[in-house]
């Protein structure tokens, strides 16, 4: 298998292949932690709604999956 470490272009999103799905899937989600910038500011747990909660909840469920 060739090299599928990135190169050069650090702003284009990782293109999956079909194959080695972990490695494009953790390229993937620091490519979006780093395109956001941190635009959007975290609210303190203890400020967090119910509806936050559940968000939250989903964000990590799809993490693992």
């Amino acid at each position: 298998m060739a090299n599928k470490e990135p190169k050069g272009d650090y702003n284009k999103a990782p293109i999956f292949d079909g194959e080695n799905y972990d490695y494009w899937k953790e390229c993937m989600s620091v490519h979006i932690q780093l395109v956001d910038n941190g635009v959007a500011q975290e609210k303190p747990r203890a400020d967090w709604s119910d509806d936050d909660k559940r968000k939250v909840q989903y964000d990590l469920k799809a993490r693992i999956s």
